[in-house]
């Protein structure tokens, strides 16, 4: 499912799952429907002029289809809001922790507003990964969306599907400042896991590597990823609990989880959170929330349409284990008609796609004491070991010629919702855009009536985890 967490007034109601390790995984991923729009009203204003209506941090697969929505065909959703005008950015906007110490994470930018006669009415969407916005949404101090400049960039026009054929605007004056050296808290989380299973992968990837207390010899040793300060002192797995400021500094904040895509400087940024009781950062009280879930939508498992894997169409669970695992980066692992070398391009832990097939399709839930069912895409990747990135070392497969890679967001292969074009490890990224590959992307999609599953109802139901994955 993919889902809005907005405050609320009141009790605290979730959907009875535990954060320590019992989590239950939301099998499908999705996106937000115009009915999303209801969400977006009524949110207090943020400046005197301007009436912000919503800062929205999250996935990237809901980032074009919210933007469509929020501009509504150019008419504003506010009564007398008059004409919609909208913006993406040409450079990324800055999305900024300040818990323990300010850690930065970037992505790209959409900005609408309408012509209200008193000021006008904002959106906003940063694109960053589905646990990132959770993390930002639940943070105490939330976390602020940012421009480091007097002036905004330049329009770039990176969404084509207006309903309108419309062009970006550059945003006026009173718009532009309230991001220009200025800054907006989140006041949404755009996520295609709920927040349950975002924490969860925040602690697998926030502690050591290594098999936790409940496995034993029954993991597969990734319970936790390794990810963590090596002066952290929980287990591998285990979430941190506040203590105190200093301990939270160390064991709240990991190792940004680096792109291994060549030439690439992204990185996406570990730090602790949850959603209940205290902040483990800062102490502070988690304030209540709402969830809504609002669509679906298919993860897909993309290849090349060249080469040895042109004709791919069909694959097993077990094949995919062989390949994402590492276990075989030949495409024989497909069967021998598909022979030969293939890059295998993959999420990182905190991607809302990277989680939902480790659960449903790699890795599965674990249910200890009985072994680990099936391979994850942490094999070979020791993350420790390797300057927490995942860039094409040859020990990162068993078998075959081929390479896996790992990148930080969607749009890092040259689209947002689809991963497209690449090739086996050569001298620069430009020469890995022609070959045999396989990569897995949420994808946008309208799911017929009556199909959607309730909150924290899997369309495919397997054994729930009850320790670790």
């Amino acid at each position: 499912m993919a889902f809005l967490s907005t405050p609320r007034k009141g009790t605290l109601k979730t959907a009875g799952t535990t954060l320590e390790r019992k989590f239950k995984m939301s099998r499908i991923k999705s996106i937000f429907a115009m009915l999303a729009l209801t969400l977006m009203v009524g949110i207090a204003s943020q400046a005197p002029a301007q009436t912000v209506k919503v800062v929205i941090a999250g996935f990237s697969s809901g980032w074009q289809s919210l933007a469509l929505a929020a501009y509504n065909g150019g008419t504003s959703i506010v009564s007398g809001g008059g004409q919609t005008f909208h913006y993406t950015s040409s450079s990324n906007f800055n999305l900024v922790d300040s818990r323990g110490a300010t850690t930065t994470d970037s992505g790209q930018i959409w900005i609408v507003w309408d012509s209200a006669s008193a000021g006008a009415n904002v959106w906003a969407y940063i694109s960053v990964d589905a646990v990132t916005g959770d993390r930002c949404y639940f943070a105490v101090p939330k976390c602020t969306v940012t421009y480091p400049g007097s002036a905004l960039p330049t329009p770039a026009n990176a969404i084509s599907v207006w309903s309108d054929h419309s062009s970006d605007t550059q945003p006026p004056a009173a718009v532009a400042a309230l991001f220009a050296n200025a800054s907006q808290s989140v006041s949404v989380a755009a996520t295609d896991i709920r927040p349950e299973d975002a924490v969860f992968a925040t602690c697998r990837a926030n502690s050591p590597l290594g098999a936790g207390s409940a496995g034993g010899s029954a993991s597969d040793g990734l319970d936790g990823l390794g990810y963590s300060q090596a002066a952290a002192t929980q287990a591998a797995g285990a979430c941190f609990t506040y203590t105190s400021a200093s301990q939270g500094a160390i064991n709240g904040i990991g190792h940004p989880i680096l792109s291994g895509y060549p030439k690439s400087t992204k990185s996406t940024n570990v730090l602790a959170f949850a959603i209940s009781g205290k902040d483990p950062i800062t102490g502070t009280t988690i304030p209540a929330y709402t969830v809504y879930a609002i669509g679906a939508a298919p993860v897909v498992f993309l290849t090349n349409r060249q080469n040895n894997l042109k004709n791919l169409v069909s694959v097993t669970e077990q094949q995919l284990q062989q390949v994402f695992s590492g276990a075989n980066c030949d495409g024989d692992a497909f069967g021998s008609a598909f022979a030969g070398p293939i890059n295998i391009f993959e999420r990182d832990p905190l991607s809302g796609a990277y989680n939902t097939v480790e659960a449903t399709v790699l890795r599965y839930p674990t249910v200890y004491p009985n072994p680990v069912a099936g391979l994850s895409q942490e094999t070979r990747v020791n993350a420790p070991a390797n300057n927490y990135e995942l860039n094409g070392y040859a020990s990162a497969c068993a078998s075959g010629t081929g390479q896996r890679w790992r990148t930080i967001g969607s749009s890092e292969h040259g689209g947002r919702d689809t991963l497209r074009n690449h090739r086996s490890k050569t001298v620069d990224a430009q020469r890995l855009r022609h070959g045999p590959q396989v990569d897995v992307e949420c994808r946008p999609g309208w799911s017929p009536p009556g199909k959607l599953s309730g909150p924290g109802r899997p369309v495919a139901r397997r054994h729930p985890r009850q320790a670790g994955w």
